[in-house]
């Protein structure tokens, strides 16, 4: 029987129409990306290795609708494929990639809802969630205890209260009443394979870490899945080709080390103490993530993300004063919600000066229906 059971995650994402933006500047660049996407189904079919994954809704939508000359695969029939793999475990996440904690608490669910409605579209079954940016806080948890989510993977480094091995064991956090499952992200081993390593030194490494502790162990990995030469491929090969293969081949014949999903862990092995989680993100670039200054480190950034709170609420009034009103008002709330939402999109604040305007545009939009809005039920703009 293994002992360490090694949960492999990834993350794709790719903020709104971003495809089809690189298609039209950088079709080579495009079409690497891309290949991020169909390259792990050739891994993944006819066998029982299981990953673990999440996708945003907005880059599902794009992957639904985007055709493109020189894959191997339509995008929208990839998508399906992973929806029917047992051996595939997909997490629910947030539909326009926000950091959680730095938004609104009122546009968590809209953010989850869309996610889960089209994913139910596409055929996808989840029970965790993985949040943007690995962005948690307490506070979210009874918004995902209602939406039935199980689990949630957060950033291991903030988890208080658990023992030695607790980085390699799942735990329940309580807040306000409400529990969940609350999945340790190892970040040494993520980066050590977003980075680029060969199967033998990696088990090598899993086992020198974890050899102290004792019974059933989950190693919790996850990285993006799309960005650097060693994801995407290079001359001398790519994660998927180079390392996949011979890791689950290596596994086949050491019975110390299985990949798992989240899911199947949990089943045999239910979390056994509780604890608290700080608030924070993953670590990116310099930046430590405990204090998000990838996204609102800048005074420009973090005017951005007032101005995002502050249609939030105006958003939250205006909803408030028309009730169950006039149809065309709920369809144009409607439309407002959805631009505020892209406004929220992580990528927008993560790339600084050069992205910030996509915030200011998205607010633009918001306050054209919402003044449309407030025209038609007679109310007074502001």
């Amino acid at each position: 029987m293994p002992r360490i059971h090694h949960a492999l995650g990834v993350h794709f994402h790719q903020p709104p129409e971003n495809i089809k933006f690189l298609l039209s500047v950088n079709r080579e660049e495009a079409l690497s990306i891309l290949r991020c996407y169909t390259r792990p189904l050739r891994h993944l079919s006819n066998r029982a290795a299981a990953v673990n994954m999440s996708i945003s809704g907005v880059l599902i939508n794009q992957l639904l609708s985007v055709h493109v000359d020189g894959l191997e695969e339509e995008l929208h029939v990839v998508l399906k494929k992973y929806a029917s793999l047992p051996n595939v475990e997909v997490l629910a996440t947030g539909f326009y990639h926000p950091v959680f904690p730095l938004i609104p608490e009122d546009d968590w669910k809209p953010h989850i809802t869309r996610w889960v409605r089209l994913a139910e579209r596409v055929g996808f079954k989840f029970n965790g969630f993985w949040p943007p940016e690995l962005g948690f806080t307490m506070t979210m948890i009874p918004v995902l205890s209602e939406m039935k989510f199980k689990y949630v993977v957060v950033d291991g480094r903030y988890i208080e209260g658990c023992g030695p091995d607790g980085a390699y064991r799942p735990h329940v956090a309580e807040y306000s009443g409400a529990e969940i499952t609350v999945i340790p992200r190892n970040e040494r081993f993520s980066r050590i394979l977003a980075g680029g390593i060969d199967a033998a030194s990696f088990v090598k490494a899993l086992k020198s870490e974890t050899s102290r502790f004792r019974g059933n162990l989950l190693v919790t990995t996850w990285f993006d899945g799309e960005n650097g030469d060693w994801i995407r491929g290079t001359p001398s090969g790519n994660f998927w080709d180079s390392f996949f293969e011979s890791y689950v081949s290596l596994l086949e014949g050491d019975g110390g080390i299985a990949l798992t999903s989240i899911s199947s862990f949990l089943r045999e092995n239910p979390p056994e103490d509780r604890v608290n989680v700080r608030t924070g993100a993953w670590r990116t670039f310099s930046n430590d993530g405990e204090f998000f200054t990838q996204w609102v480190g800048l005074e420009e950034q973090r005017r951005a993300l007032a101005r995002v709170w502050e249609a939030s609420l105006r958003l939250k009034k205006i909803r408030a004063l028309i009730g169950n009103g006039e149809s065309s008002c709920a369809v144009e709330l409607q439309v407002a919600e959805e631009h505020l939402l892209r406004a929220q999109t992580s990528c927008n604040f993560f790339w600084e000066d050069k992205w910030l305007h996509k915030v200011y545009e998205e607010l633009l939009l918001v306050d054209l229906h919402l003044n449309q809005v407030a025209e038609k039920a007679g109310l007074v703009k502001g």
